[in-house]
């Protein structure tokens, strides 16, 4: 990149950046971690009159060092830390598959590695429960809530391992797709097979094509989840090693693809996937923020990397996707003028990092 932006534009810029990591890193090590033992002062302090966000805060402060405190108080605002939320258990027990799943799961339903079986979230734990948001410019965060009661909900686990589960993040992260569905559907992945049930119970849907490639999840699937259906007969199941490897005679009206856990993993399947635009009319990706998100952070990265001097014997060499993408973007943009705040702007909007995800080379 050509960059010539003033300092105090790129400071605030980098400062972002290293804002959100730091954001990050407190929920993971610090507030998703918290004990029963620790979550009980953050519930007295509740019962005292505290917001949810302060009381939290309460109980996480006598756990960390000066450091850790200072950068804490760092990404107290702007990073969905002021902002927790009592989140409401009848709301996502009333939703019709989760009601149907969780009547047969103690059926010990279970086909080779998988097994369907029920998983709880303590009374007051901490976790995400949407699609990430808008924070400061240039950033986003993921909002969390908690239950005050136990909160079961189903789950398919691999050898002891979650992959898939019936959770709030779930279905919220999937409401918009749903509400969007119509005609003839295609969605990539299966797992428990929600997109599948919501979208094949509107009428506005002719039929629901799932492209999944695990034969045993398959299986799964139609002993224990496809009975559960009211119209089974709109969902086709087509086994394939490689979803986006999948051909149309004709296109879908509309495609939801799921075939990632998080935005790590789902940016490369999502820079495939925006190549197939002959797959679909209308095409949607779960958690599409989240994924533009992480790429965001690497062109910030990457925004900073050059400013102190990087050059191409720099990206040469690569270990990990994150270093790949790095180093795809530095030569995708050798060229990007950057000299004032409406460049910068244009460049870490939604719509440009997909524009460039698309023609993308890693």
């Amino acid at each position: 990149m050509k960059i010539t932006l003033t300092p105090d534009i790129l400071d605030e810029l980098l400062a972002v950046n290293e804002e959100a990591e730091t954001a990050d890193y407190i929920l993971n090590e610090g507030y998703f971690a918290l004990s029963e033992e620790e979550l009980s002062i953050a519930v007295k302090a509740m019962g005292k009159g505290e917001t949810p966000s302060s009381a939290y805060r309460r109980a996480l402060l006598p756990l960390l060092d000066q450091e850790a405190k200072e950068m804490l108080a760092s990404v107290q605002v702007g990073y969905g830390l002021d902002e927790i939320k009592a989140l409401d258990a009848g709301f996502y027990q009333g939703n019709p598959y989760y009601q149907k799943v969780c009547s047969i799961v103690n059926k010990k339903t279970k086909i080779g590695d998988w097994a369907l079986e029920m998983k709880s979230y303590m009374p007051y734990q901490l976790f995400v429960y949407d699609e990430v948001l808008p924070s400061c410019p240039y950033a986003s965060y993921s909002p969390i809530g908690f239950f005050k009661g136990a909160f079961p909900y189903p789950a398919l686990s691999q050898k002891g391992t979650t992959y898939m589960s019936l959770i709030p993040h779930e279905i919220n992260t999937m409401a918009e797709p749903i509400q969007k569905a119509h005609g003839r559907v295609l969605t990539m992945g299966l797992g428990m097979g929600y997109f599948a049930f919501m979208a094949s119970r509107k009428d506005e849907v002719a039929s629901v094509t799932v492209l999944e490639r695990d034969p045993s999840v398959v299986s799964l699937f139609k002993k224990a989840f496809l009975p559960l259906f009211d119209h089974p007969e709109k969902v086709e199941i087509l086994l394939l090693e490689d979803a986006l490897l999948f051909e149309a005679k004709e296109p879908y009206d509309y495609l939801f693809a799921d075939l990632h856990h998080d935005a790590t993993d789902g940016l490369p399947l999502y820079i495939r996937l925006l190549r197939k635009k002959d797959l679909a009319k209308e095409v949607d990706v779960w958690i599409e923020k989240a994924i533009l998100e992480y790429m965001r952070r690497h062109v910030i990265a990457l925004i900073g990397e050059e400013s102190d001097g990087s050059s191409d014997a720099e990206y040469e060499s690569v270990e990990t996707f994150s270093d790949s993408l790095l180093r795809a973007l530095h030569f995708h943009l050798k060229n990007y003028e950057l000299s004032n705040q409406e460049q910068l702007a244009h460049l870490l909007s939604d719509e440009t990092l997909r524009s460039i995800a698309e023609t993308l080379k890693i």
